[in-house]
């Protein structure tokens, strides 16, 4: 993994990530800054993307497309969807199609 820079105090480091769960059960890598303690980044935790709000939230988005492809569809063109989401909405519904 490559390093980072603390937006807060300036200090490269390598990313340790330490385990946070969250309310609804599900695991998050969260990584701080060993300069100042603060908040850096969230890091992946691999596998499929997985939705995090909603109707199918903690669901991978493949097997939601499988069931709800209407509901991806709609997702994927609401406008308060971020950047990052709406990509890998997109990405699903193209490969379904194959």
């Amino acid at each position: 993994m490559s390093d980072l820079t603390c937006q807060h105090c300036g200090h490269t480091f390598e990313p340790i990530p330490s385990v946070r769960e969250f309310r609804d059960g599900s695991l998050h890598y969260q990584v701080n800054c060993p300069g100042c303690n603060q908040f850096c980044k969230w890091l992946s935790q691999g596998g499929p993307p997985k939705l995090y709000y909603g109707k199918h939230k903690g669901r991978a988005i493949k097997d939601v497309l499988k069931e709800d492809r209407r509901y991806i569809e709609w997702l994927s063109r609401q406008s308060w969807v971020d950047a990052k989401l709406r990509a890998l909405l997109v990405s699903a519904l193209q490969e379904s199609d194959g």
